[in-house]
């Protein structure tokens, strides 16, 4: 016998489109001719498939497919086990069969929505992917979707051709942890109906054209930014910065090759002032982390360049777990504290002062042996000299809890105790 896949591709070359339908090019007798070794597997894949597409014609492929899918985990005629079984040597799961062409509502995850849009997106089962564990779902925008988190209504049909143009709103689903449950609106009918409109069902009220607005409307648009001027166009594509470099090779061949060689001079007396690492010959077993520079223009509130600035840091995804770091875990402030320490300092009339710890980072003192490559464009010494690391750098997995150890450190020990 020939697998079946073969057969179904035998009945996709057999179907063509003419004005609108689907209609076979050759008879049941040239079938069998054509293929003598296995008529009754033809004919059987497409008598499903008859039945599928008696709710629309558009997707007929989807249609052979789903048959085909459906009838190798269907018993066969004068047999036992099914041809699934039969070829594979266990029972098919057939948990998962849904009824073609009905309603499906597709989940939509958080990263592809805003909170006040729908959560699932409504469309019409038309079969099972083939690569991943999954359902086909045709959207009102004619997209197949693959998604495994469907919910079906089977006793509701939807045809493809009846889809909205515009997304439909899914119906509420359960909604947990307090957030609020939004009904869907239903659309407004159109003013106009033209004279062949079908009439609604005996029984059915016919719905009313719509109202005169209850408001008026008004454009709405966003501020104008005062600050930043208002000579138009041309005057702020004249003040806007120059892209900033991603990598060395770019910082030295732009236009500001000057400025970023003086952020990097800068940088690089930061590491040295703070005897960040010591230039050593690479042991044999051992391994450097490759570092990278990265390039930032800090603007003011007008959008002027204040300072090109330069920051050295080390490639951690490079780190190796248990060899390069062990513990990277460290508690950061919440809003919380924030605000509850504002608001204190509201009540009693405080003053309130903040500081910035320039290159924080590396005042961390490092547990671990680490060595890094020399930096781009400051390479000195022989092809195997590296620098070894007697503090965190930024980049550096253990670099945050390293630097929470030395603030907590120096506050116990200007008397702040820990709670």
């Amino acid at each position: 016998m020939l697998p079946l896949h073969h057969h179904v591709a035998g009945t996709h070359s057999r179907l063509q489109t003419n004005t609108g339908s689907h209609q076979y090019t050759q008879s049941a007798q040239d079938i069998r001719a054509y293929q003598p070794g296995s008529p009754r597997v033809s004919l059987g894949a497409l008598s499903p498939c008859h039945a599928l597409l008696f709710t629309s014609l558009t997707h007929w492929a989807e249609a052979v497919s789903t048959a085909s899918y459906v009838r190798v985990r269907s018993p066969a005629p004068h047999k036992t086990k099914t041809p699934h079984e039969l070829f594979y040597g266990c029972k098919p799961d057939v948990s998962n069969l849904r009824v073609f062409g009905s309603t499906a509502y597709v989940f939509v995850p958080k990263t592809k929505r805003t909170k006040l849009e729908s959560r699932s997106v409504r469309g019409v089962m038309v079969g099972y992917s083939d690569t991943v564990k999954g359902y086909r779902i045709l959207l009102d925008n004619h997209y197949i979707e693959i998604s495994r988190d469907v919910i079906f209504n089977e006793h509701v049909g939807a045809a493809v051709q009846d889809l909205p143009t515009q997304a439909p709103t899914a119906p509420a689903l359960d909604i947990a942890d307090g957030e609020v449950e939004l009904e869907a609106e239903a659309e407004p009918a159109p003013a106009e109906e033209p004279a062949d409109a079908e009439a609604p069902p005996h029984g059915e009220p016919a719905e009313a054209p719509p109202g005169p607005a209850r408001y008026p409307t008004r454009d709405r648009r966003a501020p104008d930014q005062f600050w930043r001027g208002t000579q138009g166009r041309a005057h702020h594509a004249c003040r806007e910065p120059a892209p900033e470099p991603a990598t060395y090779e770019e910082a030295m061949t732009c236009d500001h090759v000057a400025q970023w060689k003086e952020a990097m001079n800068e940088e690089m007396a930061s590491l040295e002032a703070n005897q960040t690492w010591v230039l050593e010959d690479l042991p044999v077993h051992a391994s450097a982390i490759p570092v990278m520079w990265i390039y930032k223009l800090k603007t003011d509130a007008a959008g002027q360049v204040e300072r090109y600035k330069a920051r050295l840091v080390a490639k951690g995804f490079k780190q190796r777990d248990g060899i390069d770091f062990d513990d990277v875990f460290a508690p950061v402030s919440k809003y919380a504290t924030l605000r509850a320490l504002l608001a204190i300092a509201a009540e009693q009339d405080l003053k309130v002062r903040q500081l910035d710890i320039k290159t924080a980072f590396l005042n961390g003192e490092l547990d671990e042996d680490l060595y890094v490559l020399q930096p781009p464009g400051y390479v000195t010494g022989s092809q195997r000299t590296a620098c070894h690391l007697r503090k965190a750098l930024y980049g550096l997995r253990q670099a945050p809890r390293q630097w929470h150890i030395c603030l907590k450190q120096a506050l116990e020990r200007c008397g702040f105790a820990a709670r």
